[in-house]
């Protein structure tokens, strides 16, 4: 692996074709492949940040709305309102 080697990663993140933005992972992950530890984000600060992210990010078609009855985790529910 070129980090393994010394070899920083690329500055910039691949493209999306989705248009999504994905700088502010990007910077995150940078920040973790420093090569001196003290540098590197503790884990709570890691989490912190994908939570922001998180909150920030723009929900896609197929995100459930809140209001959707659907439970992924109920078999009854992974064939939607399809009838045979």
């Amino acid at each position: 692996m070129a980090l393994d080697i010394g070899e920083p990663p690329p500055s910039e993140p691949p493209k999306s074709n989705s248009g999504m933005d994905f700088q502010p992972l990007w910077g995150l992950a940078a920040s973790c492949w420093t090569s001196g530890p003290d540098d590197r984000p503790y884990a709570r600060d890691i989490v912190d940040t994908l939570g922001s992210l998180e909150s920030m990010s723009t929900p896609s078609p197929f995100t459930p709305k809140e209001d959707d009855d659907h439970d992924p985790r109920n078999p009854s529910d992974q064939m939607g309102n399809y009838q045979l």
